[in-house]
């Protein structure tokens, strides 16, 4: 009986000795920006989400600076956004933007701060102040300046809707192209 209680005094001894010298490791991050009144509920540093094509291949990736969400709030915000992946025609884009908004009731992503669009071809490049996508409808749209550089031609107007099934889109007003010699 004495040797059991004395190795287990000694076992906890040890053991509060190294929690003692351990010290506290890292800190968790904080978000200072939270509304007033809410609570964090989830947090996500530097993610990334990667898809694969039928054949094992892979064909989308997401990358995220941070995301969060608050405790009852239906919308995860975003910064520092990038996708690369296909369109159902097989041609590879890049959209970057600085920060949005997930909707998750409405299935609807908002995109902000210097949205961009590549043809990973090197062919075009789209870039509008924000962006709103329709997850459902397969649809962008926005009433913000947008600015269409081809190779040959630059095309500025206000106003944008994209059909992300065909890869279409259609500029809605204020329509200018100026090409290239």
């Amino acid at each position: 009986m004495k040797f059991t209680l004395s190795g287990t005094l000694l076992l906890l001894l040890v053991g509060a000795g190294f929690w003692l010298t351990l010290g506290q490791g890292e800190s968790l991050p904080s978000v200072t920006n939270a509304p007033s009144g809410q609570i964090t509920e989830s947090y996500l540093i530097k993610a990334e989400r990667w898809s694969y094509d039928p054949e094992g291949y892979r064909n989308h990736v997401v990358r995220l600076s941070e995301g969060t969400r608050y405790s009852d709030n239906p919308i995860t915000y975003l910064t520092g956004l990038t996708f690369h992946g296909p369109d159902r025609s097989g041609r590879f884009w890049t959209v970057t933007a600085g920060s949005g908004m997930l909707k998750s009731q409405a299935n609807e992503l908002q995109l902000s701060q210097g949205v961009e669009i590549r043809d990973s071809a090197g062919e075009g490049r789209l870039t509008t102040p924000r962006l709103r996508i329709l997850i459902d409808e397969e649809k962008a749209l926005n009433r913000a300046p947008v600015e269409l550089q081809l190779r040959d031609s630059l095309t500025t107007a206000r106003g944008l809707e994209l059909d992300l099934k065909s890869g279409v889109a259609k500029l809605l007003s204020d329509v200018e192209t100026n090409y290239e010699s």
